[in-house]
């Protein structure tokens, strides 16, 4: 199991929902698809109260202020 399995699995042990989902950070398209999936209802989900990013570049930003394409050149 990975680390972010873990963490989700916490969060529902908790009485929460969570859905790890890893992304190639490298990757616009991906992280588009990420951020596509995790703001848009469906399934079982609503859009996402809270996302997590930790790509290890430790820069203090805004995530609210960030566009896939400086994520894919970190």
């Amino acid at each position: 199991m990975i680390k972010i399995e873990a963490v989700a699995r916490s969060i529902g042990v908790e009485g929460g929902r969570a859905k790890p989902i890893p992304t190639e950070t490298t990757s616009q398209r991906d992280i588009m698809l990420l951020f596509d999936r995790g703001m848009a209802p469906g399934n079982e989900f609503e859009p996402a109260d809270l996302v997590v990013y930790n790509v290890a570049n430790n820069r203090r930003v805004d995530f609210r202020e960030l566009s896939a394409e400086p994520i894919s050149r970190w």
